[in-house]
């Protein structure tokens, strides 16, 4: 895979992580007085909203670090893409949780309880 799609497929961890991350009520609802725009009416669904995305924004700022870390340090090839696999990978790592949700979701068969 190149640099490119690499890269990308952190971004899309970082989105599950953001719509089935189970630490989403414990850190952004009970601190949204404190991250949530003022502008903005508190209705409960933009609150999710805005707290989901700031969850998958969070996911990849903070898996970006020891991806940041590793070219600073071992200065790769420009056309590398273990940088990017990195980042992909420390992005799985915080995500674990939520992408176990989001395969287990993909995998109930359709009109199961459960």
């Amino acid at each position: 895979m190149s640099r490119e799609q690499v890269a990308v497929l952190a971004v899309v961890v970082a989105m599950i992580n953001g719509m089935f991350s189970p630490s989403l009520p414990l850190f952004f609802f009970a601190n949204a007085p404190a991250w949530y725009p003022a502008l903005l009416p508190f209705a409960p669904d933009l609150v999710v909203y805005c707290a989901r995305i700031l969850a998958a924004t969070t996911t990849l700022v903070l898996s970006g670090i020891p991806a940041a870390l590793y070219e600073r340090f071992a200065r790769p090839d420009p056309e590398s893409s273990l940088s990017s696999w990195i980042w992909t990978i420390a992005a799985l790592a915080l995500s674990w949780e939520a992408v176990a949700q989001f395969v287990g979701l993909l995998t109930t068969p359709t009109g199961a309880a459960g």
